[in-house]
């Protein structure tokens, strides 16, 4: 992956979180602990 590519999905992300609704916002916080907790599990088994 390029710097160029990267910085595109960066500024991306960065305009989904900061444009986002507050209910949209606590969804994608739920995604993500989901994301990480199972991440967690496997790391854990």
């Amino acid at each position: 992956m390029n710097y160029a590519y990267a910085n595109v999905q960066n500024i991306y992300k960065q305009n989904q979180v900061t444009t986002a609704p507050k209910k949209k916002l606590l969804i994608m916080l739920y995604d993500g602990a989901i994301k990480f907790l199972k991440l967690a599990v496997k790391a854990i088994e």
